[in-house]
């Protein structure tokens, strides 16, 4: 049960549904946290604060994660405990702004995707306006909470920047960002 437990609430998080992830890995951590170790425990935790911030439960996700630092600040090294003051520190910044509004007609949605070939592989690729300019966009399978632009194509494509040192980390290598918020974000007929 803990393995299936894992399984679906890391397919709703990384299949963007959220809410039904908090809830099974909520039974996850209260039924089997001792088997899972700390190490996983806290992992499993994370998903659940970053899943906070994409619901747009921004005081939740503030008093939780700034619980979690102080319980476990004697037991972590520092790094693992920026990770959490990040996400703290991007839902006080968030909770500044109008919610986000997804809006999209009752018909079937079609999106042109392109494959192209990129160093030794293949990336697909989505036309997608921000704030009224088009532009190709990675299709990143393995983004599900947000997505990144450099600091000169957010200004290309006039992102508010609202704050910096976001700790970012992928594939790709880590590093500090900002946080940005777009006024518009078109995928089709999606808004």
């Amino acid at each position: 049960d803990m393995l299936r437990l894992m399984a679906e609430g890391l397919l709703y998080h990384y299949f963007n549904k959220p809410k039904e992830a908090n809830k099974t890995i909520g039974k996850l951590i209260t039924n089997y946290q001792n088997e899972m170790g700390f190490e996983n425990s806290l992992s499993m935790t994370g998903i659940v604060l970053k899943n906070l911030l994409t619901m747009e439960k921004y005081d939740d996700a503030i008093k939780a994660s700034s619980s979690l630092i102080e319980q476990i600040k004697p037991y972590v090294d520092s790094e693992t405990t920026e990770g959490f003051r990040v996400i703290c520190n991007m839902a006080t910044d968030l909770q500044k702004y109008e919610p986000t509004r997804l809006t999209r007609s009752d018909s079937e949605v079609e999106v042109p995707l392109t494959i192209e070939k990129v160093g030794r592989g293949e990336l697909m690729f989505v036309p997608v306006s921000v704030n009224g300019k088009e532009k190709s966009f990675i299709f990143d399978t393995g983004c599900a909470a947000m997505n990144y632009v450099s600091e000169e194509f957010a200004e290309e494509l006039n992102i508010r920047l609202i704050s910096d040192s976001l700790y970012i980390s992928g594939v790709g290598g880590s590093g500090y960002g900002w946080i940005g918020i777009a006024d518009s974000m078109n995928v089709g007929d999606i808004t």
